[in-house]
């Protein structure tokens, strides 16, 4: 099975991250755009294996506070505890 990526590299907000993962992803357009409709998404509703590559974190907090990204990283990590098939490839 081909596994779906979402390269959320040098994104500059979270509404760019939302936008990266309903195209990546094909998430429908009625998901909230929240962290906690993400981890629902992604933990319930996404199949497959999946990968999610974040590389220089250090970009990212140029525009994003760190708070912001540790919670999306937060996500992440929640998710890939509830499945087996998701790859988290994070770099600062």
């Amino acid at each position: 099975m081909q596994i779906k990526k979402c390269d959320l590299t040098g994104i500059k907000s979270t509404e760019e991250a939302y936008t990266r993962f309903t195209d990546a992803f094909k998430l429908p357009s009625c998901v909230g755009r929240n962290l906690d409709a993400l981890y629902d998404v992604l933990s319930t509703e996404v199949e497959g294996p999946l990968e999610i590559i974040w590389s220089d974190l250090d970009g990212s907090a140029t525009s994003m506070s760190w708070d912001t990204i540790n919670s999306m990283l937060e996500v992440f990590r929640c998710v890939e505890n509830d499945r087996d098939d998701l790859n988290l490839k994070i770099s600062e």
